[in-house]
This record gives structure tokens, C-alpha cells and sequence, in this order.
């Protein structure tokens, strides 16, 4: 059977080196200047999606806001959404 890794090997972990997960969040988005025009910055959330324990705490903290509610669906307005919506549905035991 094979097992999923907990993490990417490309991207190193921020868990443990940052106390609060705003902190952690910060620390592993990246920012890309100039993209994809002049004047714009770019905030890729790679690095998050590829760290599943920050993954999931990005994800219960956007369900724990929620929690209790009579919340019936999450959906995911745009790309990022995508991403983290599922996971917040799951937690809240609702569909996306």
C-alpha cells in the first residue's frame, strides 16, 4: 500500500520555526513581484498547499469562525477557494 507524504520534499516545512499561524502563513507565502504586470504582487499560496499541516490549520481556523452555525454549503467564489473550500466543508461536515 503506499502511503501519502506528509509533505512535499521541494518545499520545507514552516511548523515549528513560527509560533502563531498568521506567522506561519506569512512565512510561507510567496511573494512574486511584478506578476503578472508591472506594479502587481503576486501571493502565491504554493508553499502552503504543499505543507499539509499548515494546510490544515489554515483550514480549521477559516471553519472554527463558522463553528456551531447553521451553515448548509461552502463554496468557493474564486482559485483559492478551490483549494480551501473543500477542507473547510469537510470540517464543518457540509458540501462544497
Amino acid at each position: 500500500m503506499i502511503q501519502p507524504k506528509s509533505r512535499s520534499q521541494d518545499i520545507p516545512s514552516v511548523a515549528g520555526t513560527h509560533n502563531s499561524l498568521s506567522e506561519r502563513l506569512e512565512a510561507a507565502i510567496r511573494t512574486v513581484e511584478d506578476f503578472p504586470r508591472p506594479g502587481i504582487s503576486f501571493k502565491d499560496i504554493t508553499p502552503v498547499c504543499a505543507d499539509i499541516a499548515l494546510l490544515g490549520d489554515c483550514a480549521g481556523a477559516l471553519a472554527k469562525r463558522w463553528e456551531g452555525a447553521e451553515i448548509r454549503g461552502v463554496a468557493g467564489i474564486e482559485a483559492r477557494g478551490f483549494f480551501l473550500g473543500p477542507l473547510v466543508a469537510e470540517r464543518l461536515g457540509v458540501g462544497f
